[in-house]
């Protein structure tokens, strides 16, 4: 089998979708570390993540409450540095969301060119005109991911996300053994996430319809059928994108202009 090189400018992308990673990370990390502090007193406190507005907001609150005396003065002392870290983290994600605007808007005018055989900006579109797909996954995956065409089949596009169950025989018996998980684990959980969305938004379509019993229960079930979901999804989209075939009842909210 051959080894696909990526070209320099696909490794740019997929750098530019690791920077946005690193960043929503760093934003949820130290959401979790001031989360964690008031939990250890008696202030109201979040139960989910909030801008450092929401944080400075409350803050001026609860410096107004009689617990906020009765609080360790270093863990006090903690919450500004915090603060002015997640307002770090914060300007760098809108900074880097408009280098990702910029860098799309030149795939777009180079995709006008007659020479062009980059196919990303043209997939970009595709994906974006399905209602629930949105901006960030219709460009994470062709970004991440690089040219559809490279794949032969759309099952070979979902074993790239390592989505593809691993067959198990014994003698007689033939069953399955979970999935191979091969391939980036985020990549992986960003199909899952497709999956979710498409569950949520697009409810006539085939694929939601066949697999709509299972979602609705709970536990193992209920995961191993996103999954399956999230597997099919991906078969349909490389179909979609690579071939023109469309997806059965799937709901289109930005036709690609003439």
């Amino acid at each position: 089998p051959t080894v696909y090189i990526p070209t320099l400018k696909e490794e740019g992308r997929r750098d530019a979708e690791r920077e946005w990673d690193r960043i929503k990370t760093s934003i949820g990390r130290v959401n979790s570390q001031m989360i964690a502090l008031i939990e250890r007193t008696a202030l109201p406190g979040f139960e989910s993540h909030q801008t450092s507005i929401e944080w400075r907001k409350a803050i001026s609150r609860w410096s107004k409450l009689p617990e906020w005396k009765e609080c360790p003065e270093l863990l006090l002392l903690r919450l500004p540095n915090l603060i002015a870290e997640l307002e770090l983290f914060e300007k760098e994600l809108t900074d880097w969301k408009q280098i990702i605007q910029n860098f799309l808007e030149r795939d777009e005018e180079a995709a006008q060119t007659t020479d062009n055989e980059d196919s990303t900006s043209a997939t970009v579109r595709k994906l974006q005109q399905f209602k629930g797909v949105g901006d960030r996954l219709s460009r994470h995956l062709p970004w991440e991911i690089g040219d559809f065409r490279r794949f032969a089949s759309g099952k070979q596009f979902a074993a790239f996300f390592g989505l593809t169950p691993c067959p198990y025989s014994s003698g007689t018996m033939r069953r399955d053994q979970g999935i191979s998980k091969a391939g980036r684990k985020s990549l992986r959980k960003m199909a899952v996430e497709c999956a979710w969305l498409w569950y949520r938004w697009q409810k006539n379509s085939h694929l939601v319809k066949k697999w709509e019993d299972r979602l609705e229960q709970k536990g193992r079930i209920r995961r191993t059928a996103i999954v399956a979901l999230a597997r099919q999804l991906m078969v349909a989209l490389w179909r979609y994108v690579v071939k023109g075939e469309t997806i059965e009842g799937a709901i289109i909210n930005k036709p690609i202009e003439a």
